[in-house]
């Protein structure tokens, strides 16, 4: 394999252009023809690149989707700590991170359809299954991190509400309302269940 890769599938970041058209083309594949549907012609086809150059930087498809799901996942946290950074601690912080929130992990359609087939592919894949409990960790680690950046002043942990509950109660929102944003492509109603946590967990704390 060539040097841009590294074992792990990863790129370094300052990578030829071709590379960044590459991994667009590869989570928009999978999104639309499923990890075993999507081909590297495919894929090639879609960064407007020659098969050849995919099997220059990649030795398998394998190695390519998990470079896509790592730049994908860095450019998701880095997208949202920038918009969440010092913020202060209230309510209406938390309703505009979690607003924040929907729309990268929910709304954005090529990328939930690409990750919902990633969490599926990993099943009997042992190496996505690791890059993905990877991310799972850094999703949970980075709303924990909103959670204390905007509410956490505003708390008295104890057995019955604490940060580590809400963190699981929302990751776990966020994860389903992915799957059912997929099958039941009803924009309204996605918005409206997400919506209707947010507010639960606002009165929760409220009544704190």
């Amino acid at each position: 394999m060539n040097k841009t890769a590294t074992q792990n599938g990863k790129i370094p970041r300052n990578a030829s252009n071709s590379i960044s058209l590459i991994m667009n083309a590869v989570i928009g594949c999978i999104a639309s023809h499923g990890y075993e549907g999507a081909s590297m012609q495919d894929i090639a086809m879609s960064a407007n690149v020659s098969k050849s150059l995919l099997h220059y930087h990649f030795k398998s498809k394998e190695d390519l989707v998990i470079s896509a799901l790592t730049m994908l996942t860095t450019d998701i946290v880095k997208e949202i700590r920038e918009a969440v950074l010092d913020q202060v601690p209230s309510l209406q912080s938390l309703m505009q991170s979690a607003d924040l929130l929907y729309e990268r992990l929910i709304s954005k359609k090529e990328r939930v359809e690409f990750f919902v087939e990633m969490y599926a592919t990993a099943i009997h894949n042992a190496r996505l299954r690791e890059k993905m409990e990877d991310y799972h960790r850094l999703q949970a680690k980075l709303i924990r991190e909103i959670l204390e950046g905007t509410i956490g002043g505003l708390f008295i942990e104890d057995n019955v509400l604490d940060l580590t509950k809400l963190t699981e109660m929302v990751q776990t929102a966020i994860e389903g309302l992915s799957i059912d944003s997929v099958f039941l492509r009803d924009e309204e109603k996605i918005r409206a269940r997400f919506s209707s946590i947010i507010n639960l967990i606002i009165t929760m704390i409220i009544r704190k």
